[in-house]
């Protein structure tokens, strides 16, 4: 990507940021010397660490989203591009598969991907998802350019994703040629069933228990990330939870990080889902429901006691 965009003419203004995760020896020095590269190029470049929640992919890229944004912000500049690859779409929807993926932004990413913060909106590029990996390495072999960075981790198969490539991607494509292609298009199509389905997720801050399940996981995904600084992730036995609970009609709570997931009777409306800012005090009490460690937490939301619940069905 730096080559490319360093050859475009009347190019936009841009910064390169580099992002250290800080995941492994020698990471600092190698994103200094993509930086000593970027400059070379006549492109303005920094490096930003970050120190993730926890060391799996859905919190390494929030970390560096939020690093990179931060970055764009600062240099007034509301596009952030990076260079993921078709290859990395066929890895991170198998390991989404697999239940060790990261969530939507790993298993399906959008091209073009219009996001919204407290600062307004901002936009993710991902110019290189229709191209392979081989293919973005051929015009640099042609070039000469060997002046490149290849996570040591990745090269040694130390990772999840790393084993998939090197073990199992191998052996799938010999059993199912073309099996990375076919991975491509079922994320695609994960993309497009979770645009639609988000679209019906209602706007209210409480909901009837009998929301359709896939419309009450997104809801309360949505509902967690509002009274949540900046991680939305719930786990998946927390979902479980709230839906078990909302299925049976049974009163509870479910807590997450920071927050709860009240299911409760309400006179005239029958059993109603909400999610509520946790109190101080329900590290202590002895919740309804288990406490499962979730991601969102919050300070402040509205408490939903008269809001109106949206009514659904639990068809489709």
């Amino acid at each position: 990507m730096l080559e490319a965009f360093a050859r475009w003419q009347d190019r936009p203004k841009a910064v390169v940021v580099v992002v250290d995760h800080q995941q492994r020896s020698g990471s600092a020095s190698e994103a200094a010397r993509v930086v000593d590269v970027a400059t070379g190029l006549g492109l303005k470049a920094l490096s930003a660490s970050v120190t993730p929640a926890q060391g799996d992919e859905a919190s390494l890229r929030r970390a560096r989203y939020a690093a990179l944004r931060q970055e764009a912000r600062r240099a007034g500049i509301a596009v952030v591009m990076v260079a993921h690859h078709g290859d990395d779409v066929a890895e991170g929807t198998l390991l989404h598969l697999l239940g060790m993926g990261g969530g939507r932004d790993g298993a399906a990413p959008r091209a073009v991907d219009v996001r919204h913060d407290l600062d307004g909106q901002w936009v993710l590029l991902r110019p290189f998802l229709g191209l392979q990996r081989t293919v973005l390495r051929a015009p640099l072999e042609h070039l000469g350019i060997k002046d490149f960075v290849v996570d040591g981790d990745d090269a040694d198969g130390k990772n999840r994703r790393a084993r998939l490539r090197k073990d199992v991607l191998p052996l799938l494509e010999a059993w199912r040629p073309g099996v990375a292609e076919a991975l491509r298009h079922h994320a695609s199509r994960i993309a497009d069933d979770d645009d639609c389905l988000m679209a019906l997720v209602p706007p209210t801050d409480v909901v009837d228990a009998d929301l359709a399940p896939a419309l009450l996981r997104r809801w309360l995904k949505v509902r967690i990330a509002t009274v949540g600084p900046a991680d939305p992730r719930t786990a998946p036995s927390a979902l479980a939870e709230v839906l078990r609970l909302a299925a049976e009609g049974t009163p509870g709570t479910v807590h997450v990080r920071g927050a709860e997931v009240q299911i409760s009777r309400h006179p005239g409306r029958g059993v109603v889902v909400a999610v509520v800012p946790r109190a101080r005090q329900s590290a202590t009490a002895r919740p309804t429901g288990p406490v499962p460690e979730g991601d969102g937490a919050g300070e402040s939301s509205s408490d939903g006691e008269t809001s109106k619940p949206f009514r659904g069905n639990r068809s489709g």
